[in-house]
């Protein structure tokens, strides 16, 4: 679990994955409803492990990656949030800019859930990931996907052609440091009880391999 930093909401927990994450991450990428929009089929099981591999592999080599998303009340698994870099060949090619992606079960979809952590994820990355430009890739019928990015400022740069179909890309600039301050990232109450945590400072280090889980809590704004 080196590097992988949790963070908190008002309403999740964003940690990253585990081993025996596998059964819950099966459940959500073996999902038509999930999936309609995201490849555009169910994940075998061989494929989800893989998925898991890759995002472990991702925070140790980028130092940046997916966390798994619980409900801070309950624990309950609600779906996944973050960064990557693929490598992806479409045409035209992003590779080399960190690339935002979401998914939630079903049956926590349609309560705010997908925005909370979509805005912790974004507040990590600004402070955390070395690039001023962010993207993200959304089929042109997923209206939920595209409701959500424009929200948090991505803006549409031209449709690319991924795999044989046509998707959005989408482009978010890093905020100026007087936007990201305004945020105001604060430790988590209960960080004393993770002995082996600490808080990433705002604007904060950005070799994440070097460091120990670290905990950030993320205050819920007025919209």
């Amino acid at each position: 679990m080196s590097g992988k930093p949790v963070l908190e909401t008002p309403r999740l927990i964003l940690r990253g994955h585990r081993a025996e994450d596998l059964r819950e991450c099966m459940e959500l990428w073996s999902d038509p409803v999930v999936t309609r929009f995201i490849g555009g089929r169910p994940l075998p099981r061989e494929d989800v492990w893989l998925r898991l591999l890759r995002y472990a592999g991702s925070w140790a080599l980028l130092g940046y990656g997916f966390w798994l998303v619980q409900d801070r009340a309950t624990g309950a698994f609600v779906g996944e949030v973050g960064f990557h870099e693929l490598k992806r060949d479409t045409k035209p090619s992003f590779a080399g800019t960190p690339e935002v992606g979401w998914g939630l079960s079903p049956r926590f979809q349609g309560r705010g859930l997908a925005r909370e952590a979509v805005e912790a994820a974004l507040a990590w990355g600004d402070d955390n990931i070395d690039n001023d430009r962010t993207v993200c890739i959304i089929h042109p019928e997923n209206t939920v996907s595209l409701r959500l990015a424009q929200h948090f400022g991505f803006e549409p740069q031209m449709d690319v052609v991924y795999k044989g179909g046509t998707m959005t890309l989408f482009e978010r600039r890093r905020p100026s440091r007087a936007e990201t301050a305004c945020r105001g990232l604060l430790p988590s109450a209960d960080d004393s009880a993770r002995p082996e945590g600490h808080r990433v400072p705002l604007g904060g280090a950005r070799d994440a391999q070097s460091r120990t889980e670290t905990t950030t809590r993320v205050p819920g704004r007025t919209r």
